[in-house]
């Protein structure tokens, strides 16, 4: 293993940003000095030149496995790989390949007048998909799913957000309309027109690339150093790499030292890498990583237990394990991994580790579960911060629904706890800006 120093890996150490007030963009202390509003600390802004297709139809997979918008109670079954296989990117004709596939797959089991969750959802989504700009996604964003429309009295435009990028090009090994470094000056100039937070996505393999341009640390030292200053870090292991990886030690140790927030995610396998058998770091040391399926290997790699090794080493890290585990993780049987029990006792042993409740939101069984944590546990309480997962959960169904059941389910019988607020305002304050 390389002894990988910061300064010595193209990363700007002198231009860094050296206090939080210095990486927070104009528009952002703005709104925080009005007091009224809100904080939702997990979403995205994926415009349709960001991704591929096949990231939309993944994050349809739940409805594919399960279709809800079905009749007589059936259901089809549809496999991840399956989805992975189905035609490629079209802006235009998309829906119309895609009724020719699941045509082959039990399509007579549909019922396109069932008002639920499911394939009509999954038809009108589109209009996602003709979004070509991440300054329209964040419109797109206030007017169907800002999180202040669940707050009285706070004006829908008063939500303070991220932007939390991800790498599908080093995950999904593809080239892609807009490349990852056009990205990030995109998300530079939205920090110029939106009350927002970037993150930027470190994936560990693209240290010391042969195209300089692209390698991690000068993409670091792009996004920190150079103009307007991102704000934190996203680290997303379920792409194909273990959070504790050797060569994100010099990104750790400036995060530490200048309390830049990371947001890891640790939750579903279904935007994940495709490699079945292949070789990761932990830490220094090189291990292998098999599975059976794409969930397999994704479900190994988000396994929050892999961040000990980078917390024993960075104690004092700001780290977001996002999802809190996932939903399956607050079910009455626990999880094979027992993600819960895990992120709570990295809680208990290291003073910066939070955990968000994105995504599993829409679990309301869940959601149930996390709430009576809540309440009986004071630590679990001030360390859960509110996330939407914005731009994934939106296909899912009525993201603005999702969350009022969400808020009013926090205040339900235990108003005086002010959960929500808690959640949405006073913990996110604290991991994002220590106060």
């Amino acid at each position: 293993m390389a002894d990988y120093q910061y300064a010595a890996e193209g990363i700007d150490y002198a231009g860094l940003p050296k206090t939080i007030a210095e990486r927070t963009p104009r528009l952002v202390s703005e709104l925080v000095a009005k007091e009224n509003f809100v904080v939702d600390v997990h979403t995205h802004y994926f415009d349709m030149l960001c991704i591929n297709k096949k990231y939309f139809l993944i994050r349809m997979i739940k409805d594919f496995l399960g279709l809800k918008s079905v009749a007589n109670g059936e259901t089809m079954q549809l496999s991840i790989d399956e989805v992975y296989d189905m035609p490629e990117q079209s802006a235009d004709n998309w829906n119309q390949e895609l009724l020719e596939q699941i045509d082959k797959k039990e399509v007579q089991f549909i019922n396109l007048q069932e008002d639920k969750k499911g394939f009509v959802d999954l038809i009108a989504a589109r209009k996602l998909l003709g979004i070509k700009t991440m300054a329209d996604m964040y419109w797109y964003y206030l007017d169907k799913c800002s999180l202040a429309k669940s707050f009285d009295n706070i004006p829908n435009d008063n939500v303070l957000t991220s932007v939390l990028m991800m790498d599908l090009e080093m995950g999904w090994e593809t080239s892609l309309p807009k490349t990852f470094y056009e990205q990030v000056e995109e998300v530079k100039e939205m920090t110029k027109q939106f009350p927002v937070l970037p993150f930027l996505a470190c994936d560990p393999r693209r240290a010391k690339t042969l195209d300089p341009k692209n390698d991690l640390y000068r993409l670091f030292s792009k996004a920190f150093c150079e103009g307007t200053p991102f704000f934190g870090i996203k680290i997303y292991p379920a792409m194909g790499y273990h959070p504790s990886d050797y060569r994100l030690w010099p990104i750790y140790e400036i995060c530490e030292r200048y309390e830049i927030p990371i947001i890891s995610h640790n939750g579903g396998g279904a935007v994940s890498t495709g490699r079945r058998d292949f070789k990761i770091y932990a830490g220094g040391e090189e291990i292998r990583i098999q599975g059976s399926s794409r969930e397999d290997v994704a479900y190994q790699l988000n396994d929050p237990l892999k961040w000990e090794i980078a917390l024993k080493k960075f104690p004092k890290l700001k780290l977001d394990l996002a999802h809190f585990g996932s939903a399956g993780a607050w079910r009455p049987k626990p999880d094979a991994q027992n993600r819960k029990a895990t992120i709570i006792r990295l809680m208990n042993e290291y003073p910066n580790v939070y955990a968000d409740f994105s995504f599993s939101l829409a679990d309301l069984k869940a959601s149930r579960n996390l709430k009576n944590t809540l309440v009986n546990d004071e630590l679990v309480r001030s360390r859960t911060l509110f996330g939407s997962d914005f731009w994934v959960v939106s296909p899912e169904g009525n993201l603005h629904l999702l969350q009022n059941d969400f808020i009013n389910l926090l205040d339900e019988n235990f108003l005086q706890l002010g959960l929500k607020t808690m959640l949405c305002k006073t913990n996110p304050m604290k991991f994002l800006f220590g106060k």
